[in-house]
């Protein structure tokens, strides 16, 4: 079989030249055309010199399917990339090498450069986290009355209407039934058959009584607490009494309605576990004195130059949403009193009804939320067993609570009150005194001699003893002797001459 394919190729050659020098000689007998007659169809040429002309050579089929033969293994060698160097030295070794190689000057600029480059990162670092921080977290407690908010929540106009859930959701009647209504003014003896349970603003409430009627007879607000303070913190004291927490002290009070107002304190909370812990509140209260209505409030804005970073109207209409779902949920009511103190443009509150911080209601914001309060009431009957136990006498809250005490703010990271302008008094003025006529004056009365003073008492002279009478004799006195008082003579002999 091998020598018939040797064969066929061996003819195969031998037919190449013969077909070369027919294919020369057929185009030399080709006619010279002109170039006039380029675009003259070309003479049909018969198919047979076609096949004269270009003649196959005859290969036989098992020529075709010969296999090529197996390339020699250097020429596959070649075509394979050359191995890495083994000895080329890796990345960590060409540093250190170009490190051996620096001079000393060089190292010591190389070392200056790298700390600088540290020192800035360790100050751009913290910078670009605390502008980022996000809101929910641990309150903040710096800032002064003039502080400016951070850019993290410093929201362009329009914003507030794409981030306000809590209003979206009003707006779709979704909560009717819950949410309380308008209506005619309820007056000021609604108010004080409510008792208010809070925070500082709560204890603002306190302190502008004269504006809102809360006294501590119808007002629980302790500075800095938080939701989860309800049930745990003994922060209410009676006369005779250890303080007791809240729902104890509901039960005590025997309110008709109850409205609760907190989560300034508990932005650190995500949303959702702010509602768990309202609702363990809610339903401690409901316990304790189920006779009572209870309206739930709606956390109050803040200002767009609030205090504290880490409060955002965002956050806080997250929190609001959550409420009123909570209400819905609980057969409660809302009251929506924080619209009152909205600016419809932005969203936050009007500066004029918050205290210095944006935190903390002035006395305009007292003034206007109780009127909505009032304009907004539960029409519902008094559900209270009759006659209503003996209620003990309230006393300030005890102090080391939370840091404060009841309408105290020197711990608080800021006060709960907004400090008056005090009007300086200036003494009255003196009326002019009249002069009366020269006729009507009254004549002066003639001088009176003062009384006579008494000298002062003098004591008597210091009298001398009476001389002693006695006998120089006979030592007696009378004198016995008959010669009183002479001595006898010198030289005298007693008795006769």
């Amino acid at each position: 079989m091998q020598e018939e394919k040797e064969q066929a190729g061996l003819e195969a050659e031998a037919e190449e030249p013969e077909l070369e020098e027919a294919a020369e000689e057929a185009e030399e007998a080709e006619p010279e055309v002109p170039e006039e007659a380029d675009a003259e169809p070309e003479p049909d040429v018969p198919e047979e010199a076609e096949a004269e002309a270009e003649p196959e050579p005859d290969v036989p089929k098992e020529a075709d399917a010969e296999p090529e033969p197996d390339a020699p293994k250097e020429a596959e060698a070649e075509a394979e990339p050359e191995p890495a160097d083994k000895n080329r030295p890796g990345f960590v070794e060409t540093v250190f090498g170009g490190i051996k190689r620096l001079t000393l000057k060089q190292a010591e600029r190389a070392l200056l450069i790298g700390g600088v480059v540290v020192i800035v990162a360790l100050c751009i670092v913290p910078a670009l986290a605390f502008q980022n921080i996000a809101p929910g977290n641990s309150a903040g407690s710096v800032g002064g009355a003039d502080a400016t908010a951070p850019a993290a929540i410093q929201h362009a106009e329009g914003e507030y209407e794409e981030n306000d859930s809590f209003a979206i959701a009003l707006m779709t009647g979704e909560y009717s039934g819950t949410v309380l209504e308008k209506t005619d003014d309820a007056g000021v003896g609604y108010v004080e058959e409510t008792l208010f349970i809070g925070d500082s603003n709560t204890a603002g409430m306190i302190n502008y009584g004269a504006t809102t009627n809360v006294t501590m007879k119808n007002g629980i607000g302790i500075v800095s607490m938080g939701i989860s303070h309800v049930t745990s913190l003994n922060c209410v004291k009676f006369s005779g009494m250890s303080a007791v927490p809240v729902p104890e002290a509901v039960r005590i009070l025997q309110p008709r309605r109850i409205l609760i107002e907190y989560g300034t304190n508990d932005y650190y909370m995500t949303p959702e576990k702010f509602a768990e812990s309202y609702k363990t509140a809610l339903e401690a209260i409901e316990a304790a004195y189920p006779w009572s209505d209870i309206i739930i409030g709606s956390i109050f804005p803040i200002t767009s130059n609030c205090s504290y970073y880490t409060v955002s109207m965002p956050v806080i209409e997250k929190f609001n949403l959550e409420l009123v779902k909570l209400a819905q949920e609980k057969d409660v009511h809302f009251l929506n009193w924080s619209e009152a103190l909205k600016d419809p443009a932005t969203g936050y509150c009007k500066p004029e009804y918050m205290a210095g911080d944006g935190v903390h209601l002035s006395k305009k914001g007292h003034e206007e939320i109780f009127s909505y309060l009032r304009t907004h009431k539960l029409d519902s009957d008094d559900k209270r067993p009759k006659p209503l136990n003996p209620i003990p006498a309230r006393e300030p809250t005890p102090f080391g609570l939370l840091g404060v005490g009841l309408n105290t703010s020197s711990d608080d990271p800021v006060s709960p009150l907004e400090e008056e302008p005090k009007e300086e008094k200036k003494p009255a003025e003196k009326p002019p005194e009249e002069t009366p006529p020269e006729d009507e004056k009254p004549v002066d009365p003639p001088p009176v001699d003062p009384p006579p003073v008494d000298p002062p008492p003098v004591d008597p002279p210091p009298v001398d003893p009476p001389p002693d009478k006695k006998c120089p004799d006979c030592g007696e006195d009378p004198c016995i002797c008959g010669d009183p008082g002479e001595p006898d003579p010198p030289g005298d002999p007693p008795g006769d001459p």
